[in-house]
């Protein structure tokens, strides 16, 4: 194949409109696979440095329901992008000040919230809610989509851990939530993955954290904007 690619990148004019056609779906085909090695690389190169101690946090108060209240936002953009139509909900969402590393805790909402869009099913629905338990803040995502297999709850956070639905039907490479796990751990906490029953899953995230600011109420968006109805969370 490289062998054609490297023939037609020289002689493009020569080829028939179905060749170049061929040739320009190969080299996005080929640009894919690189950015997916590509990011890969660069999360067992977070991991590996983390396990060596490597990975400095840069600690400073942080507003949880500030990053609670994007990851919500974030889920809505992310819906439409793989053109599901799912009602995300922001619960409760209670002020609580962590000391912590923004970036890094930005980057666990999204891997999360990331999850929880790609796991889901058509009429599915997606739960944010961040509340404070017992001098913790509790952050849970849920998932209403297909559930995990019973198997695999002990296995979700090892390296390169993937289920036989995410195999067959979602891409990723098995370290989003591995590198979600080392960065609750590395803010003192405790993450744990919940299976609810009836396709629901839910990702506990306790983090010490101080009683802060409520900055909003229960907030529900069907995405695309459709009547509540028509799904059901």
């Amino acid at each position: 194949m490289s062998a054609h690619l490297e023939t037609a990148l020289r002689e493009p004019k020569h080829l028939p409109q179905e060749q170049v056609e061929w040739i320009d779906d190969q080299i996005e085909a080929q640009l894919d696979e690189v950015k997916r090695l590509a990011k890969i690389v660069d999360s067992l190169t977070l991991l590996t440095k983390a396990d060596a101690g490597l990975v400095q946090l840069e600690r400073q108060p942080v507003q949880l329901a500030e990053l609670v209240e994007e990851a919500f936002e974030d889920a809505q953009v992310l819906v439409v992008l793989v053109v599901l139509v799912v009602l995300v909900v922001l619960g409760d969402c209670t002020g609580n000040l962590t000391t912590g590393e923004r970036h890094r805790l930005r980057q666990l909402l999204l891997i999360l919230t990331d999850n929880a869009v790609k796991y889901n099913v058509p009429g599915g629905g997606i739960g944010i809610s961040l509340r404070h338990v017992d001098g913790m803040a509790e952050l849970k995502i849920m998932n209403a989509g297909e559930g995990i297999a019973q198997e695999m709850i002990d296995h979700v956070f090892d390296r390169f851990a993937r289920g036989k639905n995410a195999q067959s039907k979602t891409e990723g490479c098995g370290l989003g939530l591995t590198i979600a796990q080392w960065i609750v751990h590395a803010h003192g906490g405790t993450i744990r993955l919940l299976d609810e029953g009836g396709g629901k899953t839910t990702v506990l995230v306790r983090l010490p954290a101080e009683v802060g600011e409520t900055r909003s109420g229960i907030r529900r968006r069907v995405v695309p904007l459709l009547g509540e109805s028509d799904v059901g969370l």
